[in-house]
Parts: structure tokens; C-alpha cells; sequence
């Protein structure tokens, strides 16, 4: 295989694993966001019917974890010499 891909291919590793780092280390500090959405269900004349409707989400510690791990290890990975 020739040098030019193994490095390219080094620094999407590299990359991938930054990205799921910086996605572990967010979700570990701050794992809880609320979601809203606000729904037209009937207008009669002037009059509107709207509701809204709240969602709240927790991503597991141990899944930001996992995250911080592999981003870890795909950063390795692609920076060791071979």
C-alpha cells in the first residue's frame, strides 16, 4: 500500500477520533437537553389551537465514556508509527 494513503487515512482516523473525544467530553459535562415543539392543531377565525410539547434527553454517562475511549484509542491509532 502506498505511503500517501496510509496517511490519509491516518488523519481521517485522527480526525474521527477528535470528534468523538470533544462528543464524549460534551455529553459528560453537561448529559441533559430539553427539546420543544410547538404544533398549529385547529384555527377557527381569529382563534388558534397550539400546543406544545417538551422532550427532555440524557445521554448515560457510561455511553460518554465509550466515546472518550474510542476517540482515545483512534487517536493512537493513527499516530503510532508503523
Amino acid at each position: 500500500m502506498p505511503k500517501r494513503k496510509i496517511t490519509e487515512l491516518s488523519k481521517a482516523f485522527a480526525t474521527a477520533g477528535a470528534a468523538l473525544l470533544l462528543f464524549g467530553l460534551v455529553m459528560l459535562v453537561h448529559p441533559r437537553w430539553t427539546t420543544s415543539s410547538v404544533t398549529h392543531v385547529a384555527q377557527a377565525g381569529p382563534a388558534k389551537v397550539i400546543t406544545e410539547t417538551r422532550g427532555y434527553h440524557e445521554i448515560p454517562a457510561y455511553c460518554s465514556i465509550s466515546a472518550l475511549i474510542a476517540g482515545a484509542a483512534l487517536i493512537f491509532w493513527a499516530t503510532r508509527k508503523m
